[in-house]
């Protein structure tokens, strides 16, 4: 005698929605703000390796102090890169309609300004290095 073999059952299973996904949209000025965020970051550690190849030339010890300064603050740069990430990750479902803005989009637009902000101060920095360098050439 054979006994009939039991149907197996079958699981539907559901992808788990963001944790903070209180809404049945996600904001497209929250995505390009998160990504111009990216891109400063990029440009800040590229600016790192070129740098880094400039900074091969000998020089004082002031000066190397200064560069490892600004060095620090472009690593800082990626602070409000993987913050962005991990806030619209969070926030944001894209298998939901699209929608500008939400909630979140004034918190992405402060990390996305404080990104801008370092980015211009390491800019600064560097021209501010590369006239002292040039002034204490002339003398």
């Amino acid at each position: 005698r054979t006994d009939p073999v039991p149907e197996p059952t079958t699981e539907e299973i559901i992808d788990p929605e963001p944790p903070l996904v209180n809404n049945d949209n996600w904001a497209l000025l929250n995505l390009i703000l998160s990504i111009v965020t990216c891109i400063l970051a990029v440009v800040m550690i590229i600016t790192f390796a070129v740098g880094k190849k400039d900074d091969e030339d000998g020089e004082n010890q002031e000066n190397e102090e200064k560069k490892r300064f600004r060095n620090g603050l472009k690593f800082l740069g990626l602070i409000p890169a993987i913050g962005t990430i991990i806030l619209f990750l969070l926030t944001e479902d894209m298998t939901n309609p699209m929608v500008f803005t939400d909630k979140w989009t004034i918190l992405t637009a402060v990390i996305t300004v404080i990104a801008i902000v370092l980015t211009i101060v390491i800019r600064n920095k560097k021209s501010d290095n590369e006239e002292e360098d040039t002034d204490n050439a002339d003398a």
